[in-house]
């Protein structure tokens, strides 16, 4: 499967909260300018947000935003949309430069670029000689909700418990992020998503044979251009490659049999 750019810009949210709360602990209204700014400069895109952004102190600090809109000014596109984004960091922590997010959710989350969903479902209906006649060239992936940790410490960031939901799949894992050398390293494990809770938009197409299958998943590579991939393998050589080779196999040996005049 092809590249996803920008797909993990979301995990750069995890630091804008420890960069508010650093540099604007007073009244956030008074600053939007230059907190987006800040952040901006930060991330090297264009941040905004359109709604709310609080802070509260205690027990630590959690950072609400709302409306957010990440861009990329040089090629006039927008990245991702997110519709709310709740931090809770440890405030202790980051007075020793240690930043322990205890929390990240994202929710309604528009990734531009690549639809997730569709790539999967269009790769599978290719592997079975199907049409996928659902095929709707949207080129963004919708996520619903999105949940995590991480701790950055000496400009490396791990990133635990991801929770990731999009329209068809379920998906879970671990990474790790160099700050630095912007590479990342994720491996993760999605599953499909209970066919009545996605039936309005797959209906009759949803992959059986893929349900309760695990779909290794992994995102390696720089952060400006990242390598997503689905390993079907297993599931090709179970559901596909066996049953051809038994088959195959059968009908070899019943003419075996016929051949020589077995009696049994």
């Amino acid at each position: 499967m092809k590249t996803i750019k920008y797909s993990l810009v979301f995990l750069g949210l995890i630091l804008i909260g420890s960069f508010i709360y650093g540099k604007f602990f007073f009244d956030l209204d008074d600053y939007k300018g230059d907190i987006t700014n800040y952040v901006s400069q930060k991330i090297n895109y264009d941040f905004t947000y359109n709604g709310e952004l609080i802070l509260e102190y205690e027990p630590n600090a959690t950072i609400i935003v709302t409306k957010i809109v990440i861009s990329d000014p040089n090629k006039n596109q927008i990245i991702t949309k997110i519709d709310k984004l709740v931090l809770s960091i440890n405030k202790d922590k980051i007075l020793n430069n240690v930043i322990d997010v205890e929390t990240v959710d994202i929710s309604n989350m528009i990734l531009y670029g690549q639809n997730v969903d569709e790539m999967l479902m269009r790769t599978y209906k290719l592997i079975k000689d199907q049409k996928y006649s659902s095929y709707t060239n949207n080129n963004f992936t919708i996520i619903e909700r999105m949940k995590a940790n991480a701790l950055v410490d000496n400009d490396i960031m791990r990133v635990n418990n991801i929770d990731i939901t999009t329209s068809l799949l379920q998906i879970k894992g671990n990474g790790v992020i160099n700050i630095n050398s912007k590479v990342i390293d994720f491996t993760m494990t999605g599953f499909l998503r209970n066919k009545n809770d996605v039936a309005t938009i797959y209906k009759q197409e949803y992959p059986e044979e893929l349900y309760e299958n695990k779909l290794p998943i992994k995102l390696k590579g720089n952060i400006e251009n990242i390598d997503f991939s689905v390993d079907l393998t297993d599931i090709i050589t179970r559901q596909i490659v066996n049953p051809i080779k038994d088959k195959i196999l059968e009908e070899l040996e019943e003419k075996v049999r016929e051949k020589i005049r077995l009696p049994f």
